[in-house]
């Protein structure tokens, strides 16, 4: 990936953004159905019990039956085009029986497509569950050890393809499983959701999960596997310019920024938000922490995934929003329209793709992300009042790789060390 020498072409009109990453999420929120993920079972989000994979916190199942399903980012049912996944598992300690499902795909009428495997020696094993067509995974996986799956999924009634590879922690390859192609891997149609957990009632298992990212085909970057990756944690942490009303008993300072930096934690939703007027592009800028210390400075950045939970004011009709962010040279960048706060009051909703905001960081450093021009926000595009109760981003990021040894660089490029 480019570094601070690379030449960046920075334009100050706004854009919309691109790509094709539909859900990012660390677990950095501390909390789950009010911000990434739809529903959890038996799960807890730890942060003290164990070592996340980055960030401050992951999330750890141990039960029979549980788990947790992100948001459903497509409103439609999907009965063609690639999935692309990647997630990170740690085993604490292994069922007393075979075949308990850790992850899988369901159609809007429950029907399970994919589905992988762990079995009681702590091997893999990767299902179509639409034909029954089994590949059964060597390797074992050591407890306590966290673990990259690298997850493709076409759909098809006719050549669709499943695919997966498992990584170490150190990007060492542990298995790459022989892909299922040419079947039926659509069960009647597909959500773009997945089930991570423990979704099998007959044996046991500790299971810790972290760093979750889904990309789809299409787009001009992440169109493919996410790889490595690790995921930091940013919210707004002081006004720039403002438009919007601060409202409500827990906005007790004097920035709109008090209003809406609930995370990591719970969205208090009525109690603080801010409120546009009925003009049309009333904005919020705000200010955004830094990228924690965890982030090294020469991290290879990815990007980053701009999120909200917005509400309406009391009456419908034809009430719009959406999210912004400022890059370093102050251009700003759109997400989607979405008619989120086009409901009644109290009701408060997440913005889900396609109407959330991902920004491509390659071209990017941790300096250039910290810089202050770098901002969130976001504004009513109708002339209709709307509300936000709270407003964070997920940052993806990889460690820069090692600088090659003095006796590589001899092999590689016939030159000697100093």
């Amino acid at each position: 990936m480019m570094r601070l020498s690379t030449l960046l072409i920075l334009f100050t009109c706004a854009s919309t953004a691109t790509a094709e990453r539909i859900f990012t999420s660390g677990f950095e929120t501390n909390n789950f159905t009010a911000t990434e993920w739809a529903q959890v079972a038996s799960c807890t989000i730890e942060t003290a019990s164990g070592t996340p994979h980055s960030g401050s916190y992951y999330a750890r199942c141990v039960t029979t039956t549980g788990g947790v399903r992100n948001q459903n980012w497509d409103t439609a049912d999907k009965t063609t085009g690639s999935y692309y996944y990647g997630f990170y598992i740690r085993i604490a300690a292994l069922p007393s029986v075979s075949d308990i499902k850790i992850l899988q795909t369901l159609s809007s009428a429950s029907v399970e497509a994919l589905s992988i495997l762990v079995d009681a020696d702590g091997s893999i094993d990767l299902r179509n569950t639409v034909t029954g067509t089994t590949r059964a995974g060597s390797a074992t996986l050591s407890i306590n050890v966290w673990y990259r799956f690298d997850v493709t999924y076409t759909l098809s009634d006719t050549v669709g393809v499943l695919d997966l590879e498992i990584y170490d922690d150190s990007g060492s390859l542990v298995e790459d499983f022989s892909a299922i192609t040419g079947e039926d891997t659509l069960a009647t149609n597909v959500r773009t959701s997945i089930h991570i957990g423990l979704l099998t009632a007959d044996g046991q298992l500790d299971l810790d999960i972290d760093d979750v990212r889904i990309n789809n085909e299409a787009g001009t970057f992440e169109t493919g596997l996410p790889g490595a990756g690790k995921i930091a944690f940013v919210e707004p942490t002081s006004d720039n310019t403002v438009t919007w009303t601060k409202t409500g008993a827990n906005c007790s300072a004097t920035t709109n920024t008090d209003c809406v930096d609930d995370e990591p934690g719970v969205p208090d939703d009525d109690s603080g938000y801010n409120a546009s007027s009925a003009t049309a592009g009333d904005e919020d800028r705000l200010n955004k922490t830094a990228l924690p210390a965890e982030v090294p400075s020469d991290a290879d950045m990815v990007l980053v995934h701009v999120l909200g939970r917005t509400g309406g004011g009391g009456t419908t009709g034809n009430r719009t929003s959406r999210l912004l962010l400022w890059d370093d040279a102050g251009a700003q960048t759109l997400g989607a329209t979405s008619s989120n706060c086009d409901s009644a009051a109290g009701t408060w909703l997440l913005s889900q793709s396609p109407h959330d905001l991902v920004f491509d960081l390659s071209t990017r450093s941790k300096a250039t992300v910290d810089d202050a021009d770098f901002d969130l926000g976001y504004e009513n595009v109708s002339a209709h009042a709307c509300r936000t109760t709270a407003l964070w981003a997920n940052v993806e990021w990889t460690e820069a790789p090692a600088a090659p040894s003095c006796a590589q660089s001899i092999a590689l490029l016939g030159v000697g060390c100093r």
